[in-house]
């Protein structure tokens, strides 16, 4: 998807201030879920499952949850949350979230 205009220059110069903001320390992973471009995404993911779990159905309590990791082979950075297509992410009531992370090993590959 190519993304042009306002809209593109807002989140690029969010991203910006994020990357110059974060030059002496690294920004936390919920410092990063807290930002405009991942509540856009998370919403769209929301909306696509539907505003329930895909394991168990639940309606409540719901988070998206990255499917993978990836990381830049080109700069060693991890993409930022909001960077993954849409098919790897999914949305999982908290607990379902928790019981996976605690049975599962989330698959790190470098794009």
């Amino acid at each position: 998807m190519l993304c042009f205009g306002k809209r593109f220059e807002n989140s690029m110069a969010s991203t910006k201030q994020y990357m110059t903001s974060s030059l002496t320390q690294s920004p936390t992973y919920s410092a990063l879920l807290q930002m405009e471009q991942w509540q856009e995404k998370r919403k769209s993911i929301l909306y696509r499952d539907g505003y329930k779990c895909r394991n168990c159905g639940k309606r409540n309590e719901l988070q998206v949850h990255h499917r993978q990791y990836h990381i830049n082979s080109r700069t060693g950075y991890k993409l930022h949350p909001w960077q993954y297509h849409n098919k790897y992410l999914i949305t999982l009531c908290k607990y379902c979230h928790e019981l996976g992370h605690k049975h599962f090993t989330i698959q790190t590959f470098h794009i």
